[in-house]
């Protein structure tokens, strides 16, 4: 025991040397090989983003003939070409304003869900939570039909109120999964402490869960926005008047009869990207917490 000490005190000491001289410890095998995937990924990733920005800057004649090759800043005149040749703009709003407004419905009607079944005193509440989870499993084409149809019927087909409430309803399932574990993660003290101070219901909504549910929210309000801002099918399906296409059904006009103007076509898409990617910048922290916390709340 008495030469024992002096062993571990001089391990330590070599150590805090090695780490004072900015020595790091040797990767194993095993750190090498997962963050080569990781780079793989990334590469994999990154690389159709990137290929897209640089033919953007290029013309049609040099990405038929290389594929790949270097930007020319000369060429920028292709995003104010591409923005004119379709109207990007009016498709821009068309898009954001669907999407904003299913965001917004639909995160509305599942927050309310979620508390009502976490805090509520619903009969079979069980089963209500597991039929709606099983929306999650129906595959969102199969119900193109049935839903064209009843569009029909009740003249919602070529009206923004009929896309809206589309993109709305696929959202309802993922947002009662989210809020509802969400409200089950908050202790029910949080909840008897406001009301014992008089709080009501609608005023611990607002004032007691919505702070502590930010990254729930983030998920749901990123996961919903880029779904609607992406959907095509319903967007073609749904809508016969030109006026207020959306972005992705206003792409197709790139593609013409005989030719395909690829060098404005990268050009719009990349203008397209801003809107999922800023709204992602903008939210992408309390992700991440929501992420990490696991469902817990802090």
């Amino acid at each position: 025991m008495t030469h024992a000490m002096p062993l571990a005190s001089s391990t330590l000491v070599s150590r805090d040397e090695d780490t004072s001289r900015g020595r790091r410890p040797k990767l194993s095998a095993v750190s090498i090989m997962f963050y080569a995937v990781l780079g793989f990924w990334a590469v994999l990733s990154v690389g159709p983003l990137l290929w897209m920005l640089m033919n953007s800057f290029r013309s049609k004649d040099e990405i038929f003939s290389a594929p790949i090759g270097l930007p020319h800043l000369d060429k920028i005149t292709n995003y104010p070409d591409a923005w004119n040749f379709v109207d990007l703009g009016s498709a821009m709003v068309s898009s954001l304003t669907v999407s904003v407004a299913a965001v917004l419905l639909g995160g509305v009607c599942t927050f309310l869900i979620g508390f009502a079944l976490s805090r509520g005193s619903l009969p079979f509440s069980g089963a209500i939570f597991t039929f709606f989870l099983a929306g999650l499993m129906i595959p969102t084409f199969s119900l193109l039909f049935p839903i064209l149809l009843q569009f029909q019927s009740a003249n919602l087909v070529s009206h923004r109120l009929g896309l809206v409430l589309v993109n709305a309803g696929f959202s309802i399932s993922l947002g009662v999964f989210l809020f509802k574990g969400a409200f089950d993660a908050v202790p029910r003290e949080y909840m008897e402490a406001a009301s014992l101070d008089g709080a009501s219901v609608p005023r611990m909504l607002i004032s007691l869960f919505l702070p502590i549910m930010r990254p729930s929210i983030a998920t749901f309000v990123i996961l919903t926005f880029i779904h609607s801002y992406n959907d095509f099918v319903f967007a073609l399906v749904l809508n016969n008047d030109p006026s207020w296409r959306t972005l992705p059904v206003a792409l197709l006009q790139f593609n013409g009869a005989n030719v395909v103007r690829y060098d404005l076509l990268f050009a719009a898409i990349s203008i397209a990207t801003l809107p999922p990617v800023i709204v992602y910048l903008f939210l992408r922290k309390q992700v991440q917490s929501s992420m990490a916390m696991g469902g817990r709340v802090g």
